[in-house]
Parts: structure tokens; C-alpha cells; sequence
């Protein structure tokens, strides 16, 4: 009898879903609408028109992670895409992004990594369309009258130039408009699936001991270190997603699709209950009451 009953729980909390328990890798497929968990911010206005979309521009073929195939096989429909447009920095500009709540990652102390599949269907415009973890919405522009850049904060992950030539990129949380880039890789083939990779290992590592990062886009490796204010737990990383940066002097926009993304996340992605695994929670349940009742 007590064995039953265990099996009884254990069919009851796997029906009623699971908790976070830490940093671990998480797999978005996009199988569905994902606009009910991640964050939207002005991502369809103003120009900007990105977010879910239930089409399959990244086909089957090129399977996510470069060149581990983190995440599994290549999934069909549903995807990451739409129209990312440059828009003005300042106080009045159009702060916008689409992502996932990772749940506060302490860059300082925690080592991230992101895979998955990218294409640039329309390059242009944008030239600093950023695929990464940031912080939240203030990660968008920085007032930096000194040096009169107005660069991103708190940013780590690719930046990409005119929407299909990436770069490994980090921007400090400091108030030093500090940029670390690495070289540029070159304009990826327009309409055309490719695989991604980045690790970003905390301190001690890197030239500075404040940080390294290393991405990977279809076989080319683009790496770069923190030399600027280090990460530190006052400052948590809460996002994981596509921002718009931009840039006063340039227009345009890029049209791009991501999919079958595996990234480090504190949170769980959300899956939708089968009905089928939500009855048999409920008759689990009715079941262990009506011998509570019959002891």
C-alpha cells in the first residue's frame, strides 16, 4: 500500500509541473505561443515588429549549437522572428526588446552559455542588433556625455552588424561606456540557416581576470575579455532575448529568425499540461482522498 501511495504523489507533482532549482540549461522550440512568458517591450511598435511567429523560415535542416548540437534536432513550426528596426538612443528613444526572465543570473560569479539556430532573411539598417543576456529595459542606452557614445549596458552575448555579421560583444554595468568587442566574423549568407554558440566564463577568467567571452556562428569563433567595471551580484542579469540597440546616425531595419535556442536560465521554460497528464493528477488525487477517508 505505501508504494502505491508514493506512486500516487509522485503522478501528482509531475502533473502539477516543476520548480526552478537553479542555474541549468533550458530549450525554447517556440513549439508554442511564447508571447504568454516572455517579455515584450515596444517590440511591436514604433518600427519594431518581432516576437513569436508561427512559421518555420529556419527549416529542419541545420540542427541548433555550433558545434555541440545543444538542444537536439532542428523542430518545425514556430520560431523567434519579424523585423528588428534601429532605433534613437536617449531618454526618448525606443527602448524595446523581446526575451525570456532568467531569473537574476550573478555574471560575477556564474558562468552562461546560449545555442541555437539563426538566419537573416532582409540584412540592413541596424548595427547593433544584440542576441544575448542583459540586464532589463536600462540595458538599452547609457547618457554618457564623456565620451558620447551612449553605448548599451550590461550586456553579453553576439552583437549583430547591419542584422547577419555577428561579433562576440560585452558592455560593462559601469558608467564608463566601456565596450568590449571581439573581430567580426563576416556577413553570414542571406536566407540561410546557421548554427550558434557562446560561453561566457566568469572571472577569474580573461585577460583582466573580470570575464571571458567566445562565440561561435557557423564554424567562425569571434572571442574577446572584461576590461571594464566587473559584474558583480548588485547588478543581476535578468533576461535572456533580441534588443534593438541603434544608433542616431543610421536607419533601417534587419528581418531575422532564431529558433530551437538552449540557454542558462534559474527558471524552467513553462510546458503547456497535457490533458491526459492533468486527469490522471486529478484522479490521482481523488484517489488518495477517498482512502484517507476509508483509514
Amino acid at each position: 500500500m505505501a508504494g502505491h501511495y508514493k506512486f500516487l504523489v509522485f503522478l501528482v507533482t509531475v502533473g502539477l509541473g516543476t520548480f526552478a532549482m537553479g542555474a541549468s540549461l533550458v530549450t525554447e522550440h517556440f513549439n508554442n505561443n511564447s508571447d504568454a512568458y516572455w517579455t515584450g517591450l515596444n517590440n511591436r511598435t514604433g518600427g519594431q515588429n518581432y516576437g513569436f511567429s508561427n512559421t518555420d523560415n529556419t527549416g529542419t535542416a541545420t540542427n541548433p549549437g555550433s558545434p555541440s548540437n545543444v538542444g537536439g534536432p532542428a523542430s518545425g513550426a514556430g520560431e523567434f522572428g519579424g523585423v528588428v528596426a534601429t532605433a534613437p538612443f536617449g531618454a526618448n528613444g525606443g527602448t524595446n526588446f523581446y526575451a525570456f526572465n532568467v531569473g537574476g543570473l550573478n555574471l560575477g560569479t556564474t558562468n552562461v552559455e546560449a545555442h541555437g539556430v539563426y538566419r537573416c532573411d532582409s540584412p540592413g539598417g541596424n548595427q547593433a542588433l544584440l542576441v544575448g543576456f542583459f540586464k532589463d529595459a536600462t540595458t538599452f542606452w547609457e547618457a554618457d556625455p564623456t565620451h558620447h557614445n551612449d553605448d548599451p549596458k550590461g550586456f553579453v552575448g553576439m552583437q549583430w552588424g547591419q542584422g547577419n555579421n555577428p561579433r562576440a560583444q560585452i558592455y560593462d554595468i559601469g558608467d564608463n561606456g566601456n565596450s568590449d568587442p571581439g573581430p567580426s566574423l563576416g556577413a553570414i549568407t542571406t536566407a540561410t540557416s546557421v548554427p550558434f554558440s557562446f560561453l561566457y566564463s566568469a572571472p577569474p577568467a580573461g585577460s583582466s581576470n573580470k570575464g571571458a567571452l567566445s562565440i561561435t556562428v557557423n564554424g567562425l569563433t569571434s572571442s574577446c575579455n572584461m576590461t571594464g567595471t566587473a559584474f558583480t551580484g548588485a547588478d543581476l542579469f535578468n533576461f535572456f532575448g533580441v534588443m534593438s540597440g541603434g544608433r542616431n546616425s543610421n536607419s533601417g531595419s534587419a528581418t531575422i529568425y532564431m529558433d530551437d535556442l538552449s540557454f542558462t536560465s534559474n527558471n524552467p521554460i513553462p510546458v503547456p499540461e497535457p490533458a491526459s497528464l492533468g486527469l490522471l493528477s486529478l484522479g490521482g488525487l481523488a484517489l488518495i482522498r477517498r482512502r484517507r477517508q476509508a483509514a
